[in-house]
């Protein structure tokens, strides 16, 4: 909740409020905004509730702005406490408003979506409120088409998951499969068999003699859980079971050199030939 972090004292007197506001009357930031009708006192814990039904009901899409802060204290005594004996302590903040003022504002949103997020919002405040617009304000337009439309415009955007990552599925074979249905990780791995063959078969192909579609299902399991490290062992497992392992260069043979001995004992006998003879 909103509260001052320091004051420069720790009670207020009670005041009174007079006049309409004016400052803070007009919308600054946003398209909509929440205008207080009656002068009064907002408590932050209501400045927080109309917040949180704001934000659910826009479903954290567009922008929020409080314009009000809630630095007066409030002070209460405790409960069967005689009179006198001093002010009370300060027992919650409050924002002091007055007629005409802008409570929160909104942007980024149609105005049915602000209209109704705003609507919640003043049914949590303690002073009467309306629903303004901005007279310059540029609306959001709210989508068009349908529902099934904006399905399909979201099923549109999504990326496909690149197939060709599987061990013995190339770029050819990854199309025949998407032909099916069968274009991600997770479709991949809950497809049968006979329907993968059917798929490598329409090419002219012949499923058990050129292609391992039996490891595919493993490969894609372990592709859609992200099991990177697993797919890697299960993959070099196959490439030795094919004969088709990658060599990295890490285990090449070092150069063995003559043994030491070996080279002095040849010098010594080559200085023995050169010797002058007595």
């Amino acid at each position: 909740m909103l509260m001052p972090k320091r004051t420069k004292f720790r009670k207020m007197q009670k005041g009174r409020v007079k006049g309409l506001a004016q400052r803070g009357a007009r919308i600054s930031f946003g398209d909509y905004g929440i205008k207080v009708l009656e002068a009064g006192w907002i408590p932050s814990r209501q400045i927080e509730a109309a917040r949180i039904a704001m934000t659910r009901r826009m479903k954290r899409v567009g922008k929020v702005w409080i314009r009000v802060f809630p630095d007066k204290p409030i002070t209460k005594k405790p409960a069967e406490t005689r009179m006198g004996k001093g002010k009370g302590s300060p027992e919650y903040w409050v924002a002091v408003v007055k007629p005409g003022r802008i409570l929160f504002e909104v942007g980024g949103v149609p105005e049915d979506v602000a209209r109704e997020a705003m609507r919640l919002a003043i049914q949590k405040l303690p002073v009467k409120a309306k629903f303004v617009i901005r007279p310059e304000a540029q609306p959001v337009p709210p989508p068009a088409g349908t529902a099934d439309d904006l399905v399909e415009a979201v099923d549109a955007t999504v990326v496909t998951e690149d197939l060709t990552k599987v061990y013995g599925l190339g770029d050819v074979m990854a199309e025949q499969l998407a032909g099916v249905g069968i274009d991600s990780y997770e479709a991949l791995a809950n497809a049968d068999l006979e329907t993968l063959r059917k798929a490598i078969e329409a090419d002219g192909t012949v499923a058990q003699q050129s292609v391992n579609e039996e490891t595919w299902a493993a490969q894609a399991r372990f592709l859609a859980d992200g099991d990177f490290d697993g797919l890697d062992e299960y993959v070099e497992g196959l490439r030795e079971a094919d004969g088709n392992t990658v060599d990295t260069g890490d285990n090449e043979p070092e150069a063995v050199e003559p043994p030491p001995a070996a080279e002095s004992s040849a010098e010594d006998a080559t200085d023995g030939d050169d010797a002058p003879t007595a």
